[in-house]
Order: structure tokens, then sequence, then C-alpha cells
């Protein structure tokens, strides 16, 4: 539509951002849950629950928010779309943080 004026970089967050070898094996361990309803059905209970969200999110931030501050520096985005619940608290608090939030938009699509 807009030959040579729009730049897209589509970028999996837990590949290729979070890492490491707890979010490397993300997409396998997703496509898993995905074929076991009743293991799906553990994982999303356990993010209803409180302490055990808590605890996810803890996690997430404690390992995740200084490689996401890398990506937001790397690829100076004028507009974030997340499709995914799980890769929005990280960024979000990283815009924030950084005073960001009003900067770059950050939106979700549904896709799933």
């Amino acid at each position: 539509l807009y030959p040579n004026k729009v730049d897209i970089s589509i970028v999996d967050f837990f590949v290729s951002i979070a890492g490491g070898p707890f979010f490397e094996g993300m997409p396998e361990f997703y496509t898993m849950l995905a074929k076991n309803p009743l293991l799906w059905q553990m994982v999303w209970w356990g993010g209803e629950f409180l302490p055990t969200r808590l605890m996810f999110v803890l996690f997430m931030e404690l390992m995740i928010s200084r490689r996401f501050e890398n990506a937001l520096e790397s690829y100076k985005p004028d507009l974030i779309i997340s499709v995914h619940p799980l890769c929005q608290t990280v960024p979000i608090q990283v815009l924030k943080r950084k005073s960001l939030h009003n900067v770059i938009p950050f939106i979700t699509v549904v896709s799933d």
C-alpha cells in the first residue's frame, strides 16, 4: 500500500526476546497444551489463582524486563501489537516505567 514507507517487524516475544531455557520452548509447550484439554485447563486455572498469577508475573518481570528494554532500543517501534495475553504484562510495565506508554501505542489483537 505504501512502498518503502512502512517497515514491519514480526517478533516472537518468547523466542526472540524472552529467550532462555524457560521460554525458548514456549511454542512447543503451547502446542502440547492445545492438544491436551485437561492440561490446558490446569494452566488456565493456575493463572486465575491470584498467588500463582502473581508469582508468574514476578518471574516474567525478573527474567524478561531487561531483554524487552533492549528490544525497544533495538527496534524503536512506533507501535506494538500483541496477539496473546501472556505477552502483555511485561511490555506494558516496561513502557510505563520508561514513560513510553503514551508514546508507543500498545494494541492487542485477539487471534485465537
